[in-house]
């Protein structure tokens, strides 16, 4: 083309209005061509954690590697997924290798890894030596799962209820595939790691809790944590993401629906107390607690603080270097609240267990209990009744500790059971005695049998021992909860010694006994809410009768270890010549003017009824 410029060509100024047509040629046909531009020419890479903090190593926009290790990648918004952004320039893809930080390298047997402009998934194998590229962002346990459809099973009369309690990674590996979830590998060898317990396993083995008779299941907490040592799931580090070495949020709604279907409610662990120990040097928890100003920043609670009761300690203070929440920063109150009532209509639990209770504010563990609108028991680790129970104005109610004491020293030690009377005197302190945890051991204290003295002359002799205080336990005030093992005669010390990998032989002797004591206290109103009246206390013997709406169960109770006959007065609402039948075998004993004579075996329960 030409320009003329009075009727001679004007070279210069052709030259340069070609050349903005040039410029102008791709905006003109924008319709149908395409240019990218170095700005825009990104990749993301999500990296699902195989190494425990992988690093990535990549070819940057000048053509050059990063400085080796690389770049340390970050946390993403998808549980279980660390992610990074890098602009490539005019480069066609990225090229990139991963590795640990410290010297191990996953580099795809030396051909590297090649990233397209957009977004992916890298999945690394097992051994972190050569991993799978998938176009997209991974999906994950995020807060917009779909809250579940109700499934009817109702509001829960925990009175009327008895709890297995399960330690979710030590109970049944359902599902190997999530062992190693985030780069946390399971190892059964070492007693503080990761063992593979997960929903599936305890989905496979409800029918083995329902015929243990529990009409209910205690699960420890399901948030995300994040170090080898957490399989335990108290140190949260993304409140709102179910630890994937567990399950998913859709697995676990699974769980719940399947144990309400074989009638079993569900209680969940939750702690509102504390996150992991990240601060100050460990990074943090996953956002939105983040914040500095989220956390009291005092230190740990150390044991002059507890032997002094100094409660401002002991709620501000780091329970073992737990970073402690600071619940009187508004936004902290809100966020727990909100999760809460968040996991609580996401899962469908039916109750929550508050982990570390006596940390907690008292009027934060009230206004908690409030917002979650579900029934709470909390966790109030000391054996002063004048202490525990005042916690029971703030939630439902509280683990019953001082019971517990008492409960290792009659049973376990073969001590007076005047000490039994003693106990329930304190009893008018607690808001509602049917509703106290009770319990013989936990996660957290030595086995019942681990501590028991054994018979006289025979110390390995302690099973006689168990059955008398479960037997007590089982059937006396408030919501008995077993720990998982004890049917299989666990005898494990301190922690991690009594956090043993479940066994499932329903032939067990104890699994036997429990399923017939839970059987005859389902099967009567009165040894689950029932009224309770001591009848009779000595040095070996204790009785007990509780009464529902025209149901009587008579408890009697041999603490010795020789043969002891009693006769018991004042018994409630049986007129003469009525037959009791001892549930527990074949024997019976007639009222005569409202007293029984019986004689019990050494270590033996003896429950009578109509």
């Amino acid at each position: 083309m030409v320009i003329l410029v009075s009727g001679k060509p004007h070279f210069k100024k052709m030259i340069l209005i070609v050349f903005g047509v040039l410029l102008l040629f791709p905006l003109l046909f924008s319709g149908s061509y395409t240019t990218t531009h170095a700005a825009d020419n990104s990749v993301t890479v999500y990296y699902k954690i195989g190494f425990t903090t992988p690093y990535i190593h990549y070819r940057q926009a000048d053509g050059n590697w990063t400085t080796a290790p690389g770049t340390k990648m970050a946390d993403s918004e998808v549980s279980g997924y660390t992610k990074i952004t890098v602009n490539i320039g005019s480069a066609a893809q990225l090229e990139a290798v991963f590795n640990n930080g410290n010297g191990t390298w996953d580099n795809n047997n030396s051909k590297n890894y090649l990233f397209n402009p957009g977004t992916s998934t890298f999945t690394p194998n097992a051994s972190n030596t050569v991993g799978t590229i998938t176009t997209g962002a991974p999906g994950g346990t995020t807060p917009t799962n779909p809250t579940p459809a109700p499934d009817n099973f109702g509001p829960v009369d925990w009175s009327k209820r008895s709890i297995y309690f399960i330690m979710t990674d030590r109970f049944s590996d359902g599902d190997t595939s999530n062992n190693n979830y985030g780069g946390f590998a399971s190892n059964k060898s070492n007693p503080s790691q990761w063992h593979g317990g997960d929903f599936q396993g305890i989905i496979n083995n409800l029918d083995y809790i329902k015929n243990l008779g529990f009409t209910a299941i205690w699960i420890t907490p399901v948030t995300m944590q994040k170090s080898v040592n957490a399989y335990h799931g108290y140190h949260t580090y993304d409140f709102y993401s179910v630890d994937g070495h567990l399950g998913t949020m859709t697995k676990f709604q699974e769980l719940v629906k399947t144990a309400h279907s074989k009638n079993i409610a569900v209680m969940l662990d939750v702690v509102v107390n504390h996150t992991g120990d990240f601060r100050p040097t460990n990074g943090t928890a996953k956002a939105p607690f983040d914040n500095a100003d989220w956390y009291h920043n005092v230190g740990d609670i150390t044991q002059n603080d507890y032997n002094s009761n100094n409660q401002s300690r002991i709620e501000n203070g780091d329970v073992a270097s737990l970073d402690d929440l600071k619940q009187e920063n508004a936004a902290v109150a809100t966020e727990l609240k909100n999760w809460g009532k968040w996991i609580i209509a996401q899962s469908g639990v039916d109750g929550l267990r508050v982990d570390t209770a006596k940390h907690v504010p008292k009027w934060f563990l009230k206004d908690f209990d409030t917002a979650v609108n579900t029934f709470t028991i909390g966790e109030v680790f000391n054996g002063d009744p004048a202490y525990v129970a005042d916690y029971s104005n703030y939630s439902d109610a509280v683990l019953d500790f001082p019971m517990y004491y008492t409960i290792q020293n009659v049973f376990g030690h073969d001590g007076s059971m005047n000490q039994i009377k003693e106990r329930y005197s304190q009893d008018y302190r607690y808001k509602n005695t049917n509703l106290n945890g009770t319990f013989l051991d936990n996660h957290d204290v030595k086995r019942f049998l681990n501590d028991a003295s054994g018979k006289p002359g025979n110390a390995s002799d302690k099973w006689p021992q168990l059955k008398a205080a479960l037997g007590f336990m089982l059937t006396s005030r408030g919501i008995p909860i077993v720990y998982q093992g004890t049917e299989q005669g666990f005898s494990g010390g301190d922690d991690p010694a009594n956090r043993e990998d479940m066994t499932f032989n329903t032939n067990n002797e104890l699994y036997k006994y429990i399923a017939k004591v839970n059987s005859i206290r389902n099967s009567h109103p009165a040894l689950q809410n029932g009224t309770q009246k001591e009848k009779w206390v000595d040095t070996n013997f204790y009785g007990f009768q509780r009464s529902n709406s025209g149901d009587e169960a008579v408890v009697l109770i041999n603490n010795s270890w020789e043969s002891q006959t009693r006769t018991i007065p004042n018994l409630d609402n049986f007129s003469n010549g009525t037959v009791l039948r001892n549930q527990m075998g074949t024997d019976s004993v007639t009222v005569n003017g409202g007293s029984i004579t019986i004689t019990l075996a050494p270590k033996e329960v003896k429950i009578l009824t109509k």
